[in-house]
């Protein structure tokens, strides 16, 4: 097979798949847009973490958000919380690494703030703490999963989205 069919292979399946699942995830997006907009609207911030092969999906969509891009608009509030700086990876010798966005949720979230959660797997630890820790500071949360037998998808809520 030659590099052109393979190319043209993957173009295909990814619009295969999109269109057969894309009636089932619209009213999901369109519930996290209305959390996204919500959350601006009542002077939030969105706090958005990711690790593994979705880090840099997360890092990018935060800062989509924060500069504008191709538009000419102020920055939204969306603050990406880093597991992989050095000041972080400095400390993990010190504290366990379950807090790495637990700690930064307990410094910056507040009730009218948006915890946007991407991961690959849906069983990471400092994830799902972080999970645990934006509930109990009544922040929201928006998570991006792989898999629906995930340990982040058993741990959401239906005021999640």
């Amino acid at each position: 097979m030659s590099i052109f069919e393979v190319i043209v292979n993957h173009f295909n399946e990814n619009i295969d798949v999109t269109s057969r699942h894309i009636e089932a995830l619209t009213p999901y997006l369109a519930e996290a847009a209305h959390l996204l907009h919500q959350t601006i609207m009542d002077d939030g911030k969105e706090l958005w973490c990711s690790s593994g092969a979705a880090y840099t999906v997360g890092k990018q969509f935060c800062q989509q958000l924060a500069y504008s891009q191709q538009l000419e608009r102020p920055s939204l509030p969306a603050l990406f919380l880093s597991d992989n700086d050095a000041a972080t990876l400095s400390l993990i010798d010190q504290q366990t690494p379950l807090e790495l966005y637990a700690r930064k949720i307990r410094a910056l979230g507040q009730s009218a703030d948006t915890l946007i959660v991407i991961c690959s797997n849906g069983n990471e630890a400092s994830l799902i703490h972080a999970i645990d820790t934006a509930r109990e500071m009544q922040v929201s949360i928006i998570a991006l999963t792989a898999g629906e037998s995930s340990e982040i998808n058993q741990r959401l809520n239906t005021d999640d989205v």
